[in-house]
């Protein structure tokens, strides 16, 4: 009789376990869903080394993009 209590008292902690589980899983699912999406950005190229990066970091010269000010004098010369 005592190892059918606790047969049933560890299938009862296991399924609260479970269920616990799955509710925390769906809670933190709704969080994801909820958070607005990343604003994106224009990606452009450097004209002397080729490496794509986001607009706002370029350095603009002349109708180029370049990756710094080094590339940028480095292409003038």
């Amino acid at each position: 009789m005592n190892l059918l209590r606790l047969i049933i008292l560890g299938t009862t902690i296991w399924i609260a376990w479970f269920l616990f589980k799955r509710w925390q899983a769906e809670k933190n699912s709704r969080k994801v869903l909820d958070k607005p999406p990343k604003k994106t950005e224009l990606m452009q190229q450097c004209e002397y080394c080729g490496v794509h990066l986001p607009a706002s970091e370029a350095v603009h010269h002349n109708n180029k993009v370049y990756c710094c000010t080094a590339h940028q004098k480095a292409a003038q010369q």
